[in-house]
């Protein structure tokens, strides 16, 4: 899938899947998968239900590495979030 967006291209065929995470409730679905463009920007990919953020059925959303990091945190194993985004103890 590719998309303009602010007039920057966000492309699932050049960009690095990351992770990506499903779930079903009832009748409605969510998938979304976190990519990280050559750039080193982050966007979601998703699909899903009426109830979702993907309501109009499938499409791309640009993420700040803070927003990343929060859905990472949401979906993402603590090792490979630490690696991910360079996560050092202080």
């Amino acid at each position: 899938m590719k998309k303009v967006i602010g007039g920057k291209i966000y492309d699932t065929n050049t960009a690095t899947l990351i992770d990506s995470d499903w779930c079903r409730i009832g009748i409605e679905f969510n998938q979304e998968e976190l990519y990280r463009k050559r750039t080193g920007e982050y966007f979601l990919r998703g699909e899903g239900g009426a109830s979702t953020r993907w309501r109009k059925g499938s499409g791309i959303f640009p993420l700040t590495d803070a927003k990343a990091l929060e859905w990472a945190e949401e979906y993402m194993d603590a090792d490979d979030i630490i690696e991910l985004f360079e996560i050092t103890e202080e």
